[in-house]
């Protein structure tokens, strides 16, 4: 008798979060791009969860994703479903901040942690399994560099007794951030280890010189300093050549990174008073780099000779 009540009273339960969060269900199809691949073209939309985790409904919600995620079946599927409940995660959060209720707020950060935790084992285990990668980590490039400058943001806005876990938030959205561009980074540099063996061995004995010269110039290579100041690259555009070093110098208050915009290279996160070190090994040509924290105001060019 005491389990047929139980079960009643949960089945009850079920069905009134259910019709409450009729329209939430709406909302999550909309967000969904397509169920056999992973596009995220909506990444810049604003999310607004309808059952809010101070609602005594919240609890249901949560059990719903579960049985969500139970019924989703395989690696490309699951890591569509847990960036979608990151971007709902991280709307909870603004708006517990907004409700001035900083505890329920770290609550919600502790599961955006577990949830981006998940999204990365899943996409290593697409990786393990040599299938195509480079979309998906594009896309979760675009929505965590969002996020971390979202979380970067808030910091000065939320009480003391809070800043430690939205900081341990911020490093778990920069360390996917800088894992997603290892993945973008790898096959281009595959690519490149078979293209440079070949140049070495089909030269004639008239072209010795050359690599003598290449000595020379490696002997004494120029170090050249980009100071980030006030959000900014300085100088934005400098011109090097292979062997040459940069050494990128913040001076701002608040971290940076110095990341190429194909995956070429990536300093993660630079400390404010910290430098970063790159020996150029690039063929000649025009690269594009960014901050991944600040990717829309920093933005500077390397010019390789």
């Amino acid at each position: 008798m005491r389990k047929i009540l139980l079960i009643f009273l949960f089945g009850f339960a079920l069905v009134l979060f259910f019709a409450g969060a009729s329209v939430s269900a709406q909302q999550d199809e909309a967000v969904s791009a397509t169920a056999s691949s992973i596009v995220l073209n909506e990444t810049e939309e604003t999310v607004e969860p309808i059952i809010l985790p101070d609602s005594p409904l919240y609890f249901l919600k949560l059990f719903k994703e579960k049985v969500s995620l139970w019924l989703t079946f395989g690696a490309e599927k699951e890591v569509n479903k847990y960036l979608k409940l990151a971007r709902l995660r991280m709307a909870e959060y603004q708006k517990m901040l907004e409700k001035g209720k900083p505890e329920t707020a770290q609550k919600v950060l502790a599961r955006y942690e577990e949830t981006l935790n998940k999204v990365l084992t899943k996409v290593e285990e697409l990786r393990r399994e040599k299938k195509g990668i480079l979309k998906i980590s594009q896309d979760m490039e675009e929505i965590l560099t969002k996020h971390t400058s979202v979380l970067q943001n808030v910091l000065d806005h939320v009480p003391p007794e809070a800043k430690e876990s939205l900081l341990k938030a911020i490093e778990v959205s920069r360390q996917g951030l800088n894992k997603v561009l290892e993945y973008q980074t790898k096959e281009p540099v595959k690519e490149e280890v078979k293209e440079t063996p070949a140049p070495p061995a089909a030269p004639p004995a008239a072209e010795a010189p050359q690599p003598k010269e290449e000595k020379k110039e490696e002997a004494g290579p120029k170090i050249h300093q980009v100071l980030i100041k006030n959000s900014v690259y300085a100088p934005p555009t400098i011109i090097v050549k292979s062997g040459d070093t940069i050494q990128w110098i913040n001076q701002d208050k608040v971290s940076h990174t110095t990341t190429s915009v194909k995956g070429l290279f990536n300093s993660g996160t630079i400390q404010s008073g910290g430098k970063w070190v790159y020996k150029i090994n690039l063929k000649k040509g025009v690269y594009q780099y960014y901050c991944a924290i600040h990717p829309n105001k920093m933005k500077g060019t390397l010019t390789v000779e």
